[in-house]
């Protein structure tokens, strides 16, 4: 018998409902300065009538004050410091290096050279003060915004895919090339491995798509050749895994197995080609590998729908939405100039969305909307797409030879939940950045 079969967890509340990180809030899709106080006319005012009375008279410094001087052993506060603008790091075409440039404006603001001439993976920290970078048998941990090294790893197969998550188990999980072992964790800072996944019963496994659910401290893993999809909890406090043919769970009758990194298995009908992540934690697309779309219920670890669909685009061109009343997915197919709205609320695709111009790229956002980059008349516009009301906003729009880019587009995500469109030799053409927390995926 498969040993992923007849698993069995215990109830868990986290597991079934995630591991919330604070209060959701969104705010805008455009940066916002706040001027400081001495940039104010009363502000500036003030602070030249301080310093004059303190150039009168010395004994009203705060270092001639014995109330104000620093008690034994303290330090002086760190001066101030301004936040790193937001970045995006990409390979280049040649996979010759990876540069890390400013989301809003393309700026390079660091660069690091690559030692093989092979396809590179980079994943973000989701803290955003790191890049992650897999090519064939290296991984790296590398700064932001700068790319300078932090950590270094080995694989034991080339990498395929690579994923972060953060918290306080940040966990990078890396997919190998077809082979033993397939796949293995490695702790985020040191990069040191963690865990290793090995084919069982004989099996070979080609990963596909990783997904991260941050709310349930775990990763989405399909496969190429599989069909069934894993859960992989990182979290330390993770609620053991039992497995085997189980009377009663209560009675401890089955192999207890450590809840963390041990793989949550479930069928899904065929194996898969990508999973795209919805907006609520226990949902997730699935494209299988004839095209069909399937709804994974993370809950009930099954395929709830499947949803009729003629064909299924690249999972580039599919994003999450999620509106007051309902959520769903949106995808572009093809040219047309509609999107293909999938809505919760039956399963089923309502209305296609028309839209202004040729779609060019799609992705999610935060509070629930959608991002589209679309041509309009030798421009490239970047508009914020609110699925549920059918409304649109202009964020961004660039022109002339800097719009020239070379098809497929995708966009790209950054630090501080900025996005990026890139053309197909990774060329950054336009970007916004993003300002307030995320919301919980």
């Amino acid at each position: 018998m498969d040993p992923r079969r007849g698993e069995v967890s215990r109830r868990d509340l986290r597991a079934e409902q995630g591991r919330p990180e604070g209060p959701p809030f969104f705010v805008g899709a455009r940066l916002v300065r706040i001027p400081s106080p001495a940039g104010r006319p009363a502000a500036r005012a003030a602070a030249a009538a301080l310093a004059a009375a303190l150039s009168a008279s010395p004994s009203a410094s705060p270092s001639a004050s014995p109330s104000a001087a620093p008690e034994s052993g303290a330090t002086e506060p760190p001066a101030a410091t301004v936040p790193a603008a937001a970045t995006v790091v990409l390979p280049s075409a040649d996979a010759a290096r990876v540069r890390a440039l400013e989301c809003a404006s393309g700026r390079e603001t660091g660069s690091f050279p690559l030692a093989q001439q092979t396809p590179a993976v980079v994943a973000l920290a989701p803290g955003g003060d790191a890049a992650f970078v897999a090519q064939g048998r290296q991984l790296l941990r590398l700064s932001l915004p700068a790319l300078s090294v932090q950590a270094r790893g080995t694989l034991a197969a080339d990498a395929s895919t690579l994923a972060a998550s953060g918290g306080a188990d940040a966990t990078v999980l890396v997919a190998g090339t077809r082979g033993a072992p397939s796949m293995s964790a490695h702790d985020a800072r040191s990069l040191a491995l963690s865990h290793e996944y090995r084919p069982q019963d004989g099996r070979f496994a080609s990963v596909s798509s990783i997904v991260d659910r941050a709310q349930r401290s775990r990763f989405v893993v399909a496969f190429s050749d599989l069909d069934e999809v894993w859960e992989i909890d990182y979290g330390r406090d993770a609620a053991p895994v039992l497995k085997g043919l189980v009377h009663d769970y209560r009675m401890r009758e089955a192999v207890e197995l450590p809840g963390r990194f041990t793989p949550r298995a479930f069928e899904v009908p065929g194996a898969t080609r990508a999973l795209v992540a919805g907006t609520v934690a226990h949902e997730v697309l699935r494209i299988d590998e004839s095209g069909a779309l399937g709804v994974l219920n993370l809950d009930v670890r099954r395929e709830i729908e499947r949803p009729a669909v003629g064909a299924s685009p690249a999972p580039e061109r599919i994003a999450a939405w999620r509106g007051t009343h309902s959520r769903g997915w949106v995808l572009a197919n093809g040219a047309s100039p509609a999107l293909h709205v999938l809505d919760s609320r039956t399963w089923g695709f309502a209305e296609p969305l028309p839209l202004d111009g040729e779609l060019l790229a799609i992705g999610a956002l935060p509070d629930g909307s959608v991002l589209v980059a679309l041509a309009r008349r030798g421009a490239i516009s970047l508009v914020r797409l609110d699925v549920e009301r059918r409304r649109t906003d202009e964020l961004a729009a660039v022109a002339g030879d800097a719009a020239r880019g070379t098809a497929p587009y995708r966009f790209v995500s950054g630090t501080d939940d900025c996005r990026a469109l890139v053309d197909a030799g990774n060329r950054w053409i336009a970007g916004i950045a993003r300002v307030g927390k995320r919301r919980g995926s």
